[in-house]
């Protein structure tokens, strides 16, 4: 690197431009935009910004610049939480669909009139599985399918070569008995 693309001053410092590309960047997350704004030539910002980012002192100057943000905005991962819990909800309440201020009526399949309802199943869904992901709850199930998927491979196997075969935990050898 040259003088004018250190990373820190003389002092060991962030260099100034540096941190202004730490400030920009927890803007939009966009490496080569927050280059540019923060005075890079756009030739080669998306190069400067890659190295930038893997410095360690930059990458620690983002986390900090994220959590204060996140303190000023009040912003904890239980906030978010709660309020995907209240989105889910939200989404999931049945509301009726109103026309000039009184409920739709529908005929069901069954032939009784009954209120139309709708709900938001996207909003829903997105809510819900954010949360899944937050909780872990696919990770499980991700195991189950590399497991279920190995066995059928071992099955497969067994069938095609007439013989049974083992797969011995945290090793990739497959053993023929």
């Amino acid at each position: 690197m040259t003088n004018s693309n250190r990373i820190t001053d003389a002092d060991g410092n962030l260099a100034p431009r540096v941190d202004l590309f730490c400030r920009e960047l927890i803007v939009d997350f966009i490496g080569a935009k927050a280059a540019v704004r923060a005075g890079f030539p756009e030739k080669s910002a998306k190069v400067r910004a890659c190295e930038m980012l893997a410095d360690e002192r930059v990458q620690a100057r983002v986390a900090e610049l994220m959590a204060e943000r996140a303190a000023r905005a009040g912003i904890s991962a239980d906030w978010v939480v709660s309020r995907l819990k209240a989105v889910a909800e939200r989404c999931l309440q049945e509301t009726p669909v109103m026309r000039d201020g009184k409920p739709l009526m529908v005929e069901t399949p069954t032939g009784q009139v009954a209120a139309a309802y709708t709900f938001d199943a996207a909003g829903a869904n997105k809510a819900l599985d954010l949360l899944g992901r937050h909780v872990g709850i696919f990770e499980a199930d991700n195991r189950q399918r590399s497991q279920t998927v190995v066995e059928e491979i071992i099955r497969a196997l067994d069938e095609r070569d007439g013989g049974p075969v083992s797969v011995k935990p945290d090793q990739d050898a497959v053993t023929r008995h």
